[in-house]
């Protein structure tokens, strides 16, 4: 991140250093580098308000630093423009669950499912979304649902114990 920063400072109309940047201090764990995140988003996005990474990482930043409604703009951005990219989808999943809203998870994931299970190369997509549609469907109280989505995804990710432990649960 202290290499970025300094070839920020450098370079400081370089999009591609800032979203760089902001990822790298999205990875530390300190509050205060999300908020740096967060602002350097800010400034990417006025240079490419459209680009897909910047989106992703600035709706991860919002939400991380609390404003869960920017987090959710930019992840609803994020989908409108390319609805086959899981990031979006992922992305307002989280910011959804953390204000719990579920059922908002259910009608945002649950229409989408049809696109990512058709598409080519959908593993990677599956594994990331089903958790989350499983667990809204948990959290609603529509069971069966969260079952059968959580076995689609064990399906799809044989190997991860968090999926087992949503089915034991």
């Amino acid at each position: 991140a202290d290499t970025y920063q300094m070839a920020v400072q450098a370079s400081p109309r370089s999009f591609d250093l800032k979203v760089r940047w902001a990822s790298m201090l999205l990875n530390t764990g300190v509050k205060e580098d999300v908020t740096t995140a967060r602002n350097a988003l800010r400034e990417a996005l006025t240079m490419r308000a459209t680009d897909e990474r910047a989106l992703y990482l600035s709706s991860v930043a919002e939400r991380r630093t609390g404003n869960l409604p920017e987090a959710e703009s930019a992840a609803r951005k994020l989908m409108a423009q390319n609805p086959r990219n899981p990031n979006g989808f992922v992305a307002l999943a989280e910011t959804l669950e953390e204000r719990r809203q579920y059922q908002g998870v259910v009608e945002a994931l649950a229409p989408a499912m049809g696109t990512f299970r058709s598409a080519q190369n959908s593993a990677r997509a599956l594994a990331m979304l089903l958790p989350h549609l499983g667990f809204a469907y948990q959290q609603v109280g529509q069971f069966d649902k969260a079952i059968t989505t959580f076995e689609e995804a064990r399906k799809v990710s044989p190997r991860d114990p968090a999926i087992t432990g949503y089915l034991i649960s």
